[in-house]
Formats: C-alpha cells, sequence, structure tokens
C-alpha cells in the first residue's frame, strides 16, 4: 500500500510517467537498508540477510538480519524523494553496463537518466575519476559527454563523479562507487594458510595469503641460509592478462623488539622475487629467488578444522560484522605500527595465528598459536615460537629438524569483526595490543 500510494501521488504531478519510469524512480531513491544497529538482545552480533530458497524447497528460518540489494530489493522507500524525482528537479544520475563489472571488461558509464525540470534540458556533462582505488587511471574518451568509458585493470572498487548542467546554468552532482569482481578468468579468493603439497609433507613452515582485490599480502614463515627463524612477506599483484598469476617483490628487514615497538626503527630489506601461480582454488606453485637461491614449491591449503570458510573480496563494507576472523590484522589504529603484524585463520571454533615481529636482538621473529574458542568471541592457546630449523632451501626439507619451544600464552578478544585485543606473554613479558584488520584494497575481503 505504500508504495502503491507513492505511485499514485507521482502520477498525480507527472501524468506521463510510464510503468517502467515509477519503478526506476522508486529504485533510484530508496534509501539504503541500514548495516549497523541492530540488537539480537543476547549479545550476539546480527548476520546479513539470506536469499529466499525456490519455491518448492526448504527456506531458512531467519531472524532479525541485515538487507542487501542482491537478498531484499533496491532499498527502503522514500516517498519525498520519489516524488521530488517525478516533479523533476535537476538531478544527476549514473547508470552503468555492465550493471556488474568483472575484471577485463570495459565499463561504459551514463548520464543519460539523469533529469531536469519541465521545460528545460540537460546543456553538459563533467565525469571526473574522484578515486581510482588503484585500478582506474582515467577516463579512455571524452569527460565532457553524456556517456564515459573506463577500463579497470584489476579486482577492486574506484568511485567516479557526474556533474550535469542545464540549460539555465544550474547544477547537479553524484557520485558511484564501482566494484569490479574477478570474473569467470579466476579460480577464488586464496586467502588463507597455505603450506607444502602434499599436505603434512613439510610441517615447520608455512605461508599466510591475505587476498584483496588483486593484490596478496603473503607472510612466509621459514628458516634462513644458517637455519635461524626468518620471515618474509611479498605483496604481489596480478594483471588482466594472467588473474591467477600474482609477482611482487619479497622483503624481510630489521626492527624493534616486539615489546617496545618503534616503527621508525623498522629497516626494511628486499632480498628476492615471489610469484604465486595458481593452478586451482586449493592449488598453487610458489617460485622464488631468495639470496642467490631459485626454487619452486606446490603448495596447498592448510586445512585443521571444519568448516573452512569461503573468502570474498569486497562481500561485506562494513568489516564490523564479520564473524569470521580470518585476515591479517595490525596495531590500532590502522597504520600506527606498520612492521609487524599477526595472519589469522580461523576454522571452526580455532584460530590459528601466526605473528611476525623482532626479536629482542632486532631479528626476524615469528610465533604461531592455535587458539581454540574459549568464551563467546574469546580464543585462547599456548604461543609456540621458532627457534631453527633446515634452510628453507633444504631439499628435502626435514620437518624433524625443525626446533620450537613454548614461549607463553595469547588470547585473543574480540568486540566486532573489525576490533580486537591481542594479549601474549612471551618468554616472560606480558603485553596487550588493540588490533584491526589491515585493509590494503578497499573495502578488504571477508570470510565465512
Amino acid at each position: 500500500p505504500l508504495v502503491a500510494g507513492t505511485a499514485a501521488l507521482m502520477l498525480s504531478v507527472r501524468p506521463a510517467l510510464t510503468p517502467a519510469d515509477v519503478r526506476a524512480k522508486l529504485q533510484a531513491t530508496a534509501r539504503p537498508f541500514p548495516t549497523t544497529g541492530g540488537d539480537n538482545g543476547d549479545g550476539s552480533p546480527v548476520l546479513q540477510c539470506i536469499a529466499p530458497s525456490p519455491i518448492g524447497t526448504p527456506q531458512v528460518a531467519q531472524g532479525q538480519c541485515y538487507c542487501t540489494t542482491s537478498t531484499c530489493g533496491a532499498g527502503m522507500l522514500d516517498a519525498g524523494a520519489a516524488v521530488a524525482a517525478a516533479q523533476g528537479t535537476l538531478r544527476a544520475q549514473i547508470g552503468l553496463t555492465p550493471a556488474e563489472p568483472q575484471l577485463g571488461q570495459t565499463l561504459t558509464l551514463s548520464g543519460a537518466q539523469s533529469e531536469t525540470q519541465v521545460g528545460r534540458t540537460i546543456a553538459a556533462y563533467k565525469w571526473a575519476l574522484t578515486n581510482g582505488g588503484g585500478i582506474v587511471t582515467g577516463f579512455t574518451g571524452p569527460t565532457d559527454a553524456a556517456t564515459a568509458i573506463v577500463a579497470p585493470t584489476g579486482i577492486g572498487q574506484f568511485t567516479v563523479s557526474l556533474t550535469v548542467t542545464d540549460n539555465t546554468g544550474a547544477r547537479a552532482t553524484t557520485a558511484r562507487t564501482v566494484t569490479v569482481g574477478a570474473g569467470s578468468g579466476t579460480f577464488a579468493n586464496y586467502q588463507g594458510l597455505w603450506w607444502n603439497s602434499p599436505a603434512g609433507s613439510e610441517s615447520g613452515w608455512g605461508i599466510n595469503l591475505n587476498h584483496q582485490g588483486n593484490t596478496i599480502f603473503a607472510t612466509w614463515f621459514t628458516f634462513g641460509l644458517d637455519g635461524k627463524p626468518l620471515w618474509l612477506v611479498v605483496s604481489a599483484t596480478s594483471s588482466v592478462s594472467a588473474p591467477n598469476t600474482f609477482t611482487g617483490n619479497l622483503y624481510t628487514g630489521t626492527g624493534p623488539p616486539f615489546s617496545a615497538f618503534d616503527p621508525a626503527q623498522v629497516v626494511p630489506a628486499q632480498v628476492g622475487v615471489a610469484t604465486f601461480q595458481f593452478t586451482g582454488a586449493d592449488n598453487a606453485a610458489f617460485a622464488y629467488f631468495v639470496e642467490g637461491v631459485t626454487q619452486t614449491k606446490q603448495i596447498t591449503r592448510q586445512v585443521f578444522a571444519s568448516p573452512v570458510p569461503t573468502c570474498t573480496f569486497a562481500a561485506q563494507p562494513n568489516l564490523a560484522l564479520a564473524t569470521n576472523y580470518q585476515d591479517i590484522w595490525w596495531n590500532a589504529p590502522a597504520g600506527s605500527e606498520p612492521g609487524w603484524g599477526l595472519n589469522l585463520t580461523h576454522q571452526g571454533n580455532t584460530i590459528f595465528a601466526s605473528w611476525f615481529t623482532f626479536g629482542i636482538d632486532g631479528k626476524p621473529l615469528w610465533l604461531v598459536v592455535a587458539a581454540n574458542r574459549t568464551a563467546p568471541n574469546v580464543y585462547s592457546g599456548t604461543l609456540m615460537k621458532a627457534v631453527g630449523g633446515p634452510a628453507f632451501n633444504a631439499v628435502p626439507f626435514n620437518p624433524a629438524q625443525v626446533q620450537g619451544a613454548t614461549a607463553g600464552s595469547a588470547t585473543l578478544t574480540f568486540a566486532d569483526g573489525n576490533d580486537a585485543t591481542f594479549a601474549y606473554t612471551v618468554d616472560g613479558t606480558a603485553g596487550s595490543k588493540k588490533i584491526t584488520r589491515e585493509v590494503f584494497v578497499a573495502p578488504g575481503t571477508v570470510c565465512q
């Protein structure tokens, strides 16, 4: 009844509107669905709604949940805005073709649906790129026509604006953020903990992959040529022509001890190059050149509990709503302590955390904990530190030679999907840090 009444009001001010016009204006003026503020009353997070099952199949019972445009329609009715749109106030609107862009496609942005008052016409269009998101550097054609063309070079988000001017000189501006998906050219999102294939054949080293857009930030936990603990990181990117191949420079370094961290004391050092070539959602070749050593290892996902989550880039812009914590985290507020990080791999009721930092000698130190759920949103376990092991290039890599020691304990307490406290004890030194997800390609990746 509310929608029908609003449609009647729209037709009363502009009888020439067609049913398609009415529908389009109702959808274009709808308010966004809320993404925060829900309360189940028991402290549990309010989840996203899921789409109804086909008629004739069992339906999933849902309580309070957050709607999205894919599950509940265009948004919430805004009767005032819809009637104003029918009256024809000057309004800039951006259309997009294709509607759900994927990597490798050329996108057409259109201002043809922009509106003006009865008796006036749109005299000029002006397009601008307000945030390329690392995947768009500009338009491939004119920026003063009713349409504009962009060709994204990766997965992620970018934002454009459109200003329209009518024949009286009045102006209206709008902006639109566009999400570019992976498309059929890629296998999956590769976020998670990986190790040598076949699984379990070289326990003692591993590599965390954090996959956002067309970038993978990887942390490799292993041992140097001297047998001492070593971690290396790489920001590896893919291209449109090779979406399943990611390449970047490998770094390690020295820095301040974990107990007194000063980012200004971190000294990064480039030591090589790494490439990941994925042959499926759970299999890849990890090739690297480090300290004069060239080597390739076949790697696979490490599974230690059930269920194993599925990770998706840009699935949930509000990371606080995430209920699976798998991601790379760092000190809060974001960017306040670059140089160390905490990789969380969350499967079932267990979080396997790998912490890369620096020891009291300033050299790379890595520690791990298999933290089990001990209370709602709380995970605790014994913290182990790497002591020594076979060099990363050892063939074969003998897991029996890996040496570790109990360092203390660690507890992760989550306030929400994007805020947590990391409390630890390492060799008698206790500490606590506020941590948050590290987003290097907005809006980030969530797993569920």
